[in-house]
């Protein structure tokens, strides 16, 4: 099998941690500049999280 061919769900896992094996460099570098035109670079809380505590679904605890 090439490694570069995909035939299953299986191959596909095994490729995307192949581009990913020194992820933390890659991660870093990503994470890196807040100015990048990324959607869940902004300054507001995500509106998923605000209905789940909206709904109750989650709850705040302070210590």
């Amino acid at each position: 099998m090439n490694d570069e061919t995909i035939y299953s769900h299986e191959d596909t896992l095994r490729m995307l941690d192949a581009l990913f094996r020194d992820e933390g460099e890659w991660w870093d570098g990503f994470y890196a500049d807040k100015e990048k035109g990324i959607p869940f670079f902004r300054d507001c809380p995500d509106e998923n999280l605000v209905e789940s505590f909206s709904e109750g679904a989650l709850i705040c605890c302070r210590r």
